[in-house]
């Protein structure tokens, strides 16, 4: 792990608000985790706090807040490594965001014990283990992105939270830019360990994009240029959380309507090596049988049709070589030797997906849902990208044979597409639009659609066509 990777300096007035919201009070023992060049420790300090802690893991850092902090105690280490569970009765900070991958082995294996995950965030072990640090009624007060509300890969920390604590605030930025050279979708949280006995809403404040600027003159006039409202607290039933005082719908969960099905697309790992370039020498070696074989059209966002009515007529051809047909290099070079030949034309870059895997260099990364596919062929299938910049009227439609990239989720009914063509009808709807808009997930301008958050969005009692609805969110 690169000691200052993913390190961005938090503007003063926004760690001087997160401190005075945190409500810690002078003779608390503060806790700061990653605590970069000091931007908090600086106001800690001004404020006249004493009984500051600070945890940092680059040597710089760590140095120059010893040699300037001196009244404070400053360890030197990786945080997830230090460990003092129901001490401090306030955290506060910005934590580093590091995807698991990024990071050195130790600490990745630390990351994944303590997030459940294989793909979790760095962020996401600082937040649990900030809470196991914090006395009962003790408040941890942070600014980081917020896609820990809808990431799969975070659901045991959404848990994690519930079980342990609640909200009192959340800031919502929204598209604003609050650090330089970063994406935005940044919140301000302050969450309390222990019961919530007096049943407290949240306290939500949301805004679509400001600049810092303005945002700093709404730190001093109270927010009034924020949307603001309070809210229920998270429960574990809800497998996604949102900020919206949207009402419920009458309806019923995707997943939860008979013979629906919501799937992801498959993986190769490398657009370049798979895609069939009819110019190679290595293709025109291709028998028509081998065409045949191992040659399928697939559906890609990038060639979706501009009207969302008509069906999907694009279609991109791949070299496909479905899981565990050749034992190895030596067993695809006997039984497919042209097939062989032109995939070893990429073999160098192929290599490289699979350098930590189990899997042959020529093989994809992920068949998912083929049989899916398979099993729909020529029948209505509804598509949306996993990420996309359209304001609305985000899915749209096929009835072919061919098979699902992993830039698009799928949804599937099979045996009734009267009932699948409604659900279309109803998620490219302006009304469908608005409450996604509400309670979908953001990554700045873009819209961010998940396996696990499109498979709970509700449908209307109507569409759904259900004999016994729910209430129930999106």
């Amino acid at each position: 792990m690169k000691e200052t990777v993913a390190f961005f300096p938090t503007p003063s007035s926004i760690v001087k608000y997160m401190i005075t919201l945190s409500g810690a009070e002078q003779d608390n023992k503060i806790l700061e985790a990653g605590f970069g060049d000091g931007a908090f420790l600086n106001v800690l300090n001004d404020r006249g706090f004493s009984e500051v802690t600070g945890v940092e893991y680059a040597t710089t850092f760590a140095k120059n807040a010893k040699e300037k902090f001196q009244n404070f105690t400053i360890f030197h280490q990786d945080y997830l490594s230090f460990s003092k569970p129901n001490y401090f009765d306030d955290v506060v900070g910005n934590p580093p965001y590091i995807n698991s991958d990024n990071l050195e082995a130790s600490v990745r294996e630390a990351v994944r014990d303590m997030t459940r995950s294989g793909e979790g965030n760095i962020y996401y072990a600082f937040i649990i283990h900030s809470i196991n640090n914090l006395k009962e009624n003790g408040t941890l007060t942070y600014i980081l992105p917020y896609d820990f509300f809808f990431n799969t890969y975070a659901d045991y920390l959404r848990k994690f939270m519930i079980r342990n604590g609640y909200f009192t605030d959340i800031i919502d930025f929204g598209e604003s830019k609050i650090f330089k050279d970063a994406a935005p979708e940044t919140i301000i949280f302050r969450y309390v360990k222990g019961k919530n006995t007096k049943n407290l809403p949240i306290s939500v404040k949301q805004i679509k994009n400001l600049t810092l600027e303005v945002i700093e003159e709404n730190i001093l006039n109270g927010f009034n240029d924020f949307k603001s409202y309070t809210q229920p607290q998270f429960t574990e039933q809800q497998d996604i959380w949102y900020l919206s005082n949207i009402k419920k719908i009458d309806g019923i969960k995707l997943k939860d309507i008979i013979g629906i099905q919501v799937s992801v697309g498959i993986v190769n790992g490398n657009e370049g090596a798979y895609i069939v370039d009819k110019t190679l020498e290595a293709y025109k070696q291709l028998t028509n049988e081998e065409k045949k074989q191992f040659i399928k059209t697939f559906v890609k966002n990038k060639d979706r049709p501009l009207d969302s009515n008509e069906f999907y007529s694009g279609g991109v051809e791949y070299i496909f070589i479905d899981s565990n047909t050749y034992i190895n290099t030596e067993h695809l070079k006997q039984e497919a030797p042209n097939i062989y030949s032109y995939l070893n034309l990429h073999r160098e870059i192929l290599e490289k997906r699979v350098e930590d895997s189990k899997k042959n260099w020529f093989d994809y990364l992920a068949v998912r849902n083929k049989q899916v596919f398979d099993d729909n062929a020529n029948k209505l299938k509804i598509h949306v990208p996993g990420l996309t910049r359209l304001e609305k009227q985000w899915f749209f439609k096929s009835k072919n044979d061919f098979y699902v990239g992993a830039d698009l989720l799928t949804i599937t009914l099979f045996g009734d597409e009267d009932k699948l063509e409604k659900i279309f009808n109803y998620l490219n709807s302006d009304d469908f639009a608005e409450y996604y808009d509400a309670t979908g997930a953001k990554k700045g301008k873009r819209t961010v659609f998940t396996q696990n958050i499109l498979a709970n969005v509700v449908i209307p009692k109507e569409i759904a066509e259900m004999s016994s609805p729910t209430l129930a969110l999106f």
